[in-house]
């Protein structure tokens, strides 16, 4: 894999954060979503709002659960706010939202190959609770053998201390068929911070620390020289985002998504695996409400060394830069 983000990249994420309004007016949906903007008129049959990405607008106030007003100036428009049973409701009501892509190439030349990825996600929001679900699964083969067999599981669970706080529990599982080093599970908690979020622009930054284990076959791999028990774990740090954004007519939506990791201890005198990272960025193009084509470039790498008789040597595999054009949908 290349080198890990560089400060440009951070450079660019300061940027877009700059853009985005530290107070904000704040209307709460019946249907989950969450509307970031100024409100500049409340009365008994609608409610506008001012957003920072588009042109105002006027929704029934019969499909606001309540709303937040930041400015003083502006609070004498809300004469009347939703009651505590309403705002109790709000808290309890849960929004469901989910998405698939499916990529797939099938080449029949001089050899045969198919190449398959799916890709699934799911979310269940409230007010005070975000549960989340990744699936995603990879089948290559090349002139009938396969070249590749995995897939990866991947839930989270994020408590919101405020509008913007949250502390997250993660789980990474990822289960390789052909490999003998076939197991890699990472657990992982720590705080986060939302700049924005509504049903099409998302902005996250999430630090964490847990512990990253590997599992292989014993008997099978040259691992077994310099571990026991087919089994080994790293303690690590880590930085992660998740971004959306809509372009244009948000016709189109512009994405990523990364992770970086520090590991704090080497087990082995003769392994070094210091850091790592994993990013995911892409577009999509919507072509009605739900359906939807995708491009996206995925790239995991490690810095990974071994040390044999005075000699270092490094992996040739710590690189898979892998590009996608897929057909989804998502409700």
């Amino acid at each position: 894999m290349t080198q890990p983000p560089t400060p440009r990249v951070h450079l660019v994420a300061i940027l877009l954060l700059s853009g985005a309004s530290s107070h904000a007016d704040v209307l709460w949906m019946k249907n989950g979503d969450r509307l970031s903007g100024k409100i500049e008129a409340i009365d008994a049959q609608r409610v506008q709002i001012s957003l920072p990405y588009g042109a105002p607008l006027r929704v029934d106030r019969a499909q606001v659960v309540r709303w937040r007003i930041d400015s003083m100036e502006q609070r004498k428009l809300a004469s009347s706010q939703p009651t505590p049973a309403e705002e109790k409701a709000a808290s309890q009501y849960w929004h469901l939202s989910a998405s698939t892509d499916l990529s797939a190439k099938l080449k029949r030349n001089s050899s045969n190959r198919d190449d398959i990825n799916l890709v699934a996600n799911s979310e269940l929001t409230n007010r005070h609770w975000r549960f989340s679900l990744l699936g995603n699964y990879n089948y290559e083969t090349s002139d009938g053998q396969t070249k590749s067999h995995d897939y990866e599981l991947n839930p989270k669970a994020d408590f919101f201390l405020s509008q913007q706080w949250f502390w997250r529990s993660a789980l990474d599982y990822n289960y390789d068929l052909l490999s003998a080093n076939y197991l890699s599970v990472e657990y992982s908690t720590g705080a986060g911070y939302r700049f924005w979020n509504d049903r099409r622009r998302r902005l996250e930054w999430v630090l964490q620390s847990g512990i990253d284990e590997a599992y292989w076959q014993v008997g099978s791999s040259s691992l077994d020289l310099l571990f026991e028990n087919g089994h080994v774990r790293y303690p690590f740090l880590s930085m992660g985002w998740d971004y959306r954004q809509p372009l244009l007519d948000n016709s189109i939506e512009a994405f990523s998504t990364g992770s970086y990791f520090r590991y704090l201890h080497q087990p082995s005198d003769y392994v070094q695996y210091t850091q790592s990272a994993e990013l995911s960025l892409g577009l999509r193009y919507y072509l009605t409400n739900h359906l939807r084509l995708s491009w996206r470039s995925e790239l995991k790498w490690e810095d990974l060394q071994v040390e044999l008789a005075g000699s270092t040597v490094r992996p040739t595999d710590d690189i898979d830069w892998r590009h996608y054009l897929s057909l989804g949908a998502s409700y």
